[in-house]
């Protein structure tokens, strides 16, 4: 004979089904952790957070490879904004977006279910950092040719702390918040370094000093072997407007030759956006 229904079970205490029907928004509380039993889905559906990153990286990509030149500009704000876009997106939906660490990414997702079903806006802020360090750092205006780097470390500074109390204030049920510190702090250094360099450079309408500077030594890089690419290099001398020699500059195969010859370069020095001086290498028509 079939039991009927509710016989068999233990009677329900004072309380227990208002506990029982809480726990569908257990993970939402101070551990930020949901059962595992539980159906893992995300509050809000991934597309926003899936096309803001594609559109990240696609303007880091171009921003990089400076294609065409004419859209810099636009690919720069894209970037610049990512961080304030990840901020209100974690700011109006909690429940839906947060940043999760590196080092437990792929173990999170691959090896063990997940415990936090929120989008990860991650990847979006390291597209952005990334692209905004690599051409701010290491494009054509590198930070090598910065006559001091330490007066835009004033300017980034007061923006990286903005950024990271933001962050953290906003990602408080994040349940790695341990471990998501270490890479909030990257991100928060690089990103506005790269920003600040680039303002300092690309928004620059000085009018450039010209000099020429001697050229104490010279030297060629293949790169690896495992990439095509020639770097031509300079080692300058200790001549108006640097104070102290620039090793390794890297520079044109038409200004590396012009060198050789005449023993002399050239570089065009820049006031900077910012007020911090900035130096770029360029071809001598005549010699000095």
């Amino acid at each position: 004979m079939r039991p009927r229904h509710g016989e068999g079970k233990a009677p329900l205490m004072d309380g227990e089904e208002e506990q029982r029907d809480g726990n569908s928004e257990a993970w939402t509380g101070d551990s930020g952790a949901i059962p595992e039993s539980r159906p893992i889905t995300p509050v809000r559906d991934p597309a926003l957070a899936i096309g803001l990153t594609a559109v990240v990286g696609v303007s880091a990509l171009a921003l990089i490879a400076r294609n065409p030149p004419s859209l810099i500009p636009l690919y720069f704000v894209v970037l610049l904004l990512a961080p304030l876009t990840a901020l209100a997106l974690m700011r109006l939906w909690p429940e839906s977006y947060g940043i999760f660490p590196l080092n437990g990414v792929f173990r999170r997702r691959f090896l063990v279910p997940r415990t936090d079903p929120r989008n990860d806006l991650f990847p979006m802020l390291l597209m952005a950092s990334s692209g905004l360090f690599v051409c701010g750092v290491m494009g054509p205006t590198r930070m090598g040719n910065l006559l001091s780097v330490a007066p835009l470390l004033l300017w980034a500074a007061p923006l990286a702390t903005v950024q990271l109390v933001g962050f953290l204030s906003a990602n408080v049920r994040n349940p790695n918040l341990g471990n998501a510190v270490v890479t909030l702090v990257l991100l928060c250094a690089v990103h506005p370094f790269g920003a600040v360099t680039m303002i300092n450079t690309q928004a620059d309408r000085s009018v450039p000093q010209r000099f020429a500077v001697q050229v104490t030594g010279h030297h060629i890089d293949h790169g690896d072997g495992r990439v095509p690419m020639v770097r031509y290099f300079l080692d300058l001398a200790a001549d108006p407007p640097f104070t102290r020699p620039r090793r390794s500059v890297w520079v044109s195969e038409t200004m590396y030759r012009y060198a050789n010859q005449y023993g002399w370069a050239c570089v065009k020095l820049h006031a900077g956006a910012l007020h911090v001086s900035w130096f770029e290498p360029i071809d001598c028509a005549t010699g000095p």
